[in-house]
């Protein structure tokens, strides 16, 4: 046998060897070039990604207080309903008393006596005012006396 047949694997001719042996060089030499990258290049990475999860920080931010301010301004809005309900409730309730008033007034006048009929008619224009006051503000008459 020769030095040549002797060094080669069974089987394998010195070509493929060479051909194997090349191979495995290139594939080392990706490896090689990837860990000498450039210094700046990850620290520009590393920036970027600092940045976008920076950025999305932010709007989640955002978001965040937009919906906290719609929040606010839905809870304003139903206070300030809420407020013009019961002052208006409490204003109905002080003027319903008048309006009885006026009622029992027209039930007792005398509305036979001529003396009596500007008076009787005067209570009876005043009671109809107020009901019409309060009938725009959602006050409804519910059994009539």
């Amino acid at each position: 046998m020769s030095s040549k047949e002797q060094k080669t694997p069974e089987g394998q001719a010195p070509e493929e060897i060479i051909m194997d042996q090349h191979e495995e060089i290139e594939a080392v030499e990706p490896e090689a070039s990837a860990e000498q990258v450039d210094p700046r290049d990850e620290k520009i990475a590393n920036l970027e990604a600092q940045l976008a999860e920076a950025q999305t920080r932010e709007r989640d931010g955002i978001l965040r207080v937009k919906a906290e301010m719609e929040n606010l301004r839905r809870r304003t809005e139903l206070d300030i309903e809420k407020a013009h309900k019961f002052a208006l409730e409490k204003f109905i309730n002080e003027l319903l008393p008048v309006i009885d008033s006026l009622d029992r007034a027209l039930e007792v006048a005398d509305k036979a006596n001529p003396d009596m009929s500007a008076m009787v008619e005067g209570i009876e224009l005043t009671l109809k005012s107020m009901l019409d006051v309060v009938r725009k503000f959602g006050v409804e008459v519910i059994a009539e006396t």
